[in-house]
């Protein structure tokens, strides 16, 4: 029986703000893009819930979402778009066909301008690779978890602390 999501948007709201607000000038950043922020926070909630994803996995998406993109701040439009062709705030590949997951997807990198499609495609890379490698490296470095990758995994372990577990709490 899967556990009924409980976590509410004002507490993934508080969560990204007081992510960002780590890094240098993330308070500023963080005031100045609220709105974004907020589409950002909505976008985890409404995905977490329809995916019944656990609070773990929340957090987990909020801190790759921070390591990938600083939440798609202050990038052109709120739309980053990597070298690799990776595409949005998570950062996903678009892709015809994932071998992986075996779903088609037919997308582009305009698709991944929708929040929601693009979080949703984050959390499946989540749990794909937690559940192929059970580790998180592979988001970043797909099959090989080489240094590069592995200290992609530190840096989304270390934000995941820094989530404070009192904003959980305070249901």
């Amino acid at each position: 029986m899967q556990k009924e999501f409980t976590m509410k948007l004002y507490i993934i709201l508080r969560m990204i703000i007081a992510l960002l607000s780590t890094d240098p000038g993330g308070s500023v950043l963080a005031t100045k893009h609220q709105d974004h922020l907020k589409n950002v926070a909505q976008a985890v909630f409404e995905v977490a819930r329809d995916k019944q994803a656990s609070e773990s996995e929340v957090r987990m998406l909020i801190a790759i979402a921070m390591r990938e993109s600083r939440f798609g701040i202050p990038y052109k439009a709120y739309f980053p778009a990597s070298r690799a062709g990776a595409c949005g705030v998570w950062q996903v590949k678009p892709i015809l066909f994932d071998r992986g997951t075996g779903t088609t997807h037919n997308e582009s990198c305009e698709d991944m301008r929708d929040l929601y499609y693009n979080a949703s495609r984050g959390l499946e890379h989540i749990r794909y690779w937690l559940r192929q490698k059970r580790r998180i490296c592979h988001y970043n470095g797909g099959w090989k978890c080489k240094l590069g990758a592995r200290q992609y995994e530190r840096k989304v372990k270390w934000y995941m602390k820094q989530i404070r577990p009192e904003y959980l709490a305070q249901r």
